[in-house]
């Protein structure tokens, strides 16, 4: 077999493989979605953005790449003003992060995620303060410290309080 032959074969199983599938708890549903994208849905897709319309990029990359459980679009072009104007863009741009990256790039940062209490904590304080990651890693580590004390003292309190609810019940049935 030539080079050639081994690239296309290389890229036709990749388009043939497995549909990935990834929860979207807010719409109520699942989203499908192939590893691998011919050339031209993802040339579509960097045009835009090249054009500093990052935000129709996102839309359009799950409007051409979320599919249904029988591998059909879960969108058409039709859909691309709603998509833009009324739904959450938080979780569009959670949801083309995922389209647009690997399947194995998500796994392993979902991964790592689970297994690094730090990393965990980054991520807690940035959702606390409304601010990216990003900025949060900038943060003192004496700062990162007094929020994760806060954090601890927080879920102590509420333990705490539910504890006393539990005993305060118990009490008020005798």
């Amino acid at each position: 077999m030539s080079v050639l032959e081994n690239v296309k074969s290389h890229y036709k199983s990749k388009l043939s493989g497995e549909l990935q599938k990834i929860s979207v708890p807010e719409w109520k549903t699942d989203i499908y979605f192939k590893s691998a994208h011919p050339f031209a849905v993802e040339s579509k897709i960097i045009e835009l953005q090249q054009a500093g319309k990052t935000v129709e990029a996102l839309v359009e990359s799950i409007i051409l790449k979320a599919l249904d459980p029988e591998g059909k679009p879960l969108f058409t072009k039709f859909d691309k003003t709603a998509l833009m104007n009324e739904a959450d863009p938080n979780v569009l741009m959670r949801i083309a992060a995922i389209l647009n990256s690997t399947v194995s790039e998500y796994e392993s940062v979902e991964k790592k995620l689970r297994e690094d209490t730090e990393l965990q904590l980054i991520v807690k304080i940035a959702k606390e303060l409304g601010k990216s990651i990003t900025e949060v890693m900038q943060f003192s580590v004496l700062e990162i410290n007094i929020w994760a004390a806060w954090f601890k003292m927080e879920t102590e309190a509420i333990k705490k309080a539910h504890g006393n609810n539990a005993t305060n019940s118990n009490r008020s049935r005798r």
